[in-house]
């Protein structure tokens, strides 16, 4: 199994070697690389580097952890919640007793992450097979193993920055950056970029599809689960049809913005479903949530004060008219008024541009999405009695085309 890791790392390895983005020309790309270079994120080092620590761990020794798996990923959870406790609570006269005190955490949870890490994969790789999902060549070769094998990394993610014209809501280009990257040297980068007449945003992510994938250690358990199995549809997606196409958009060959949509809905899909199952199976006290589910009135329902997703489509829905019209100006004017009026009512946003549209565009559930192909994948899935059923019908889809002759 080890030996099918090592080579599916390699062969995700040559693929993200390759310059993701496109739709942009040389002239271009070599100012941009004159403003990015300095805070370029390596995959290739990180690939490396990696698989070069779990070979050593291979001969190394080992400090024995001792425990149920729920006592473990409980003790973890743990030490997450108060490491995050302390980061809300850090000022200027406590800085350095607090930071002394995250320090210590951090390295007692740095001391089991390997083992949660091996247990979660563990768990989904389970429940992958429980829902009768193996290989991606499964429905034409009856071989019933996980491929590719559940493999990540909890750690902070690079940070992403994401390139749109400013004529039109497009995903243009995508560059990798440092995942320390302070908040001053992102809005320096957004500010250069820009001065290429393009649009840009520098966003954080919540996990990306190298191989072994990276988790954001310092999120949420349920988000945690949920992110890997989202991560992990897109490596299998990757020896399918529609997840080749897919990476032929990372690398630059190819440029379908509905394949990109296409991709990310049907991972999002899968993140959720088997997430949820996972949770379900494992850790059924995280299955109420008080914080995301508060009690509402059996008699009467009181709408929220100010409802930011049907805000947020309202203003995407207008930004489109305004561009459609040629009017770019009036509308960035436009944005940078509704991202005031955001913050103002609470929903801090840094800042409201085409790229930011473009970016939480690619995800049909985020109120920043304009585009029918969320709602027929979606319908699609409601269709099949199974997820092993739906990921065998979108994984061979070349484009909408095929979307719309599965629906009817």
């Amino acid at each position: 199994m080890r030996k099918i890791r090592i080579l599916v790392a390699v062969g995700l390895l040559l693929v993200l070697l390759c310059n993701t983005g496109c739709g942009a020309g040389n002239d271009f790309n070599a100012r941009l690389n004159t403003v990015v270079s300095p805070y370029r994120f390596s995959i290739a080092r990180w690939e490396f580097n990696t698989w070069f620590t779990q070979f050593k761990q291979l001969f190394g020794k080992h400090a024995k952890i001792t425990g149920t798996d729920t006592e473990i990923t409980d003790h973890y959870i743990a030490l997450s919640n108060h490491i995050n406790d302390l980061k809300s609570s850090i000022n200027d006269a406590n800085r350095t007793t607090v930071q002394a005190q995250i320090d210590t955490l951090q390295q007692q949870q740095n001391s089991i992450t390997g083992t949660v890490e091996n247990i979660i994969k563990r768990q989904t790789a389970q429940v992958l097979k429980e829902m009768g999902i193996y290989e991606p060549w499964y429905k034409y070769i009856k071989w019933k193993f996980t491929f590719p094998p559940p493999e990540f990394k909890l750690q902070t993610p690079p940070q992403l920055l994401v390139i749109s014209p400013r004529e039109k809501i497009e995903r243009q280009k995508d560059v990798l950056l440092a995942e320390n990257l302070s908040a001053a040297d992102a809005t320096s980068i957004e500010d250069n970029v820009d001065k290429l007449n393009v649009s840009a945003l520098v966003v954080g992510l919540g996990g990306i599809a190298t191989y072994p994938d990276i988790v954001a250690s310092d999120s949420d358990f349920q988000y945690i689960i949920q992110t890997c199995a989202h991560e992990w549809a897109h490596a299998y997606l990757a020896f399918t049809t529609l997840g080749f196409r897919y990476v032929l958009n990372i690398a630059g060959l190819t440029h379908n913005t509905d394949i990109t949509t296409m991709n990310e809905t049907v991972a999002d899909i899968i993140g959720k479903e088997v997430g949820a199952t996972v949770l379900k199976k494992y850790y059924p006290r995280f299955q109420t949530d008080t914080r995301t589910a508060p009690t509402v009135s059996q008699t009467t329902v009181t709408p929220p004060a100010f409802d930011f997703n049907k805000e947020m489509r309202a203003v995407r829905v207008q930004v489109d008219a305004y561009l459609a019209a040629g009017q770019i100006d009036i509308a960035e004017q436009y944005m940078q008024q509704k991202r005031d009026f955001f913050n103002a009512n609470g929903y801090y946003i840094r800042k409201l541009n085409q790229a930011y549209f473009a970016f939480y565009g690619t995800y049909a559930d985020s109120p920043g999405y304009e585009n029918p192909i969320g709602t027929k994948i979606t319908q699609l899935r409601a269709k099949e009695v199974s997820l092993q059923k739906f990921l065998n019908t979108v994984s061979g889809m070349t484009g909408v085309k095929n979307l719309d002759a599965a629906l009817k």
